[in-house]
């Protein structure tokens, strides 16, 4: 879905703008844009680790950005030699479409990355585990508490147990 939503040529056209407010708007519309898709779909931690790696991302193309954009649509002949500058400019263009590309890539990652765990499943562990689980049929009881982790390991070894005895 990221890809519906980052368009390079977009980008561009923000970023090309003379007006600071626009480039912001562009970036917050796009934010909200994905965290509006993937909200039905992810936790609320998985969504703020999309929105970090998201702004961190778009941090890195910010910086991988030439001030003269004009260079990433300069087209580059087949030529065997080229001269200082020209290879100067082509990195440059290597390192912006590296930077869109991994901006695209993380972002496709942190939605692709997360199972849900149904309320049947959650009602197997036998209680909350504290992790703000969409589909907690605890109430989220233990959200914000100091959950014992050995506790929670202990508690689903002793689940798997019964049920193989089953």
């Amino acid at each position: 879905m990221s890809n519906t939503i980052l368009f390079r040529e977009e980008y561009l056209s923000a970023f090309k703008s003379k007006d600071g407010q626009d480039f912001s708007n562009y970036r917050e519309r796009i934010l909200s844009e994905l965290l509006r898709l993937y909200k039905p779909r992810l936790f609320p931690t998985q969504l703020e680790a999309l929105r970090e790696s998201f702004e961190v991302s778009f941090q890195e193309l910010v910086n991988a950005t030439p001030s003269d954009i004009e260079i990433l649509e300069r087209k580059f002949d087949d030529q065997a030699v080229l001269t200082l500058e020209e290879q100067r400019e082509l990195v440059i263009k290597a390192r912006f479409e590296c930077a869109f590309q991994r901006l695209k890539e993380n972002t496709r990652i942190i939605v692709n990355s997360y199972k849900v765990m149904t309320e049947l499943y959650h009602k197997s562990r036998g209680r909350c585990c504290g992790s703000k689980c969409r589909h907690c049929p605890f109430n989220h009881e233990n959200v914000g508490k100091n959950i014992n982790l050995q506790d929670l390991i202990d508690n689903e070894k002793k689940n798997d147990d019964d049920e193989n005895k089953k």
